[in-house]
């Protein structure tokens, strides 16, 4: 990522040789000009494309500093904010460019569910490796199967909310870096992937979900739905990663 300056002007230039970068550099843009038209403080896309193997996006230099370098009162202001943004982008159902959306959001929430069940097998290697008991493995099996009969609605999700993904300045709390939106289920799997970011403490959370307008109440009708999906993308995550023999599988 560089800071450049030509004339009197700023410009943030990142540069990527990995060949999944062009598509994830395209759905960042899609994204940044979806919400853009909600009227949620974004950076500008000016350039995207290839040149000698580097992907590359070119946006302009917004004013301010990370939030994550501000004092305690402004971060919980900024998640609030947050959860404000994520109130009106989750809203977004259709994905308009054709690329990015056989590419990057084709989340079928309930196959993966009837792909992690399977896995939960006599050869299952969590049972093999010593990772989980048999009893562990049934009592995943029968939560997980209650969610099969669950009704969820779909939106887009920006997968990594957090104060050091904005900047802030006098005027505006400006939201950055969709490099991990997929279109998932709303609200939980973007409360699901703050949970384990583990980086919202008890308050943060609080101040998320204000502004995301779900009370005490309606957190508690969804909190073990959260944690059961939670559960399938750890799993997920795990299969993953046994499928591309990563060293310490166990901490997977």
């Amino acid at each position: 990522v560089f800071s450049v300056k030509a004339g009197d002007k700023d410009f943030i230039i990142r540069l990527n040789s990995d060949p999944d970068k062009k598509i994830e550099f395209l759905k960042e843009k899609w994204c940044l000009e979806a919400v853009a038209k909600l009227s949620i403080p974004s950076p500008q896309v000016l350039a995207l494309g290839t040149y000698q193997d580097h992907h590359y996006l070119i946006q302009n230099k917004l004013p301010g500093i990370n939030g994550s370098q501000t004092d305690p009162k402004i971060k919980s202001r900024i998640w609030n904010r947050l959860g404000q943004y994520a109130s009106i982008f989750h809203q977004i159902e259709e994905i308009e460019d054709q690329a990015v959306q056989e590419e990057e959001f084709h989340d079928d929430w309930k196959a993966r569910l009837r792909y992690n069940l399977e896995e939960l097998n006599e050869q299952d290697s969590l049972l093999t490796n010593g990772i989980i008991s048999a009893q562990e493995q049934e009592n995943m099996r029968f939560l997980l199967k209650s969610l099969a009969y669950k009704s969820f609605r779909s939106g887009l999700i920006h997968g990594d909310l957090s104060p050091r993904n904005v900047l802030v300045d006098e005027e505006n709390i400006y939201l950055l870096d969709w490099g991990t939106a997929v279109g998932n289920i709303i609200p939980h799997h973007e409360i699901g992937a703050m949970q384990l970011n583990r980086e919202a403490s008890g308050e943060d959370m609080q101040a998320f979900l204000n502004g995301l307008g779900i009370g005490a109440v309606q957190f508690e009708s969804i909190e073990r739905e959260i944690i059961l999906l939670n559960l399938l993308h750890c799993l997920d995550v795990y299969r993953w990663a046994e499928g591309w023999n990563m060293d310490r599988i166990k901490d997977y």
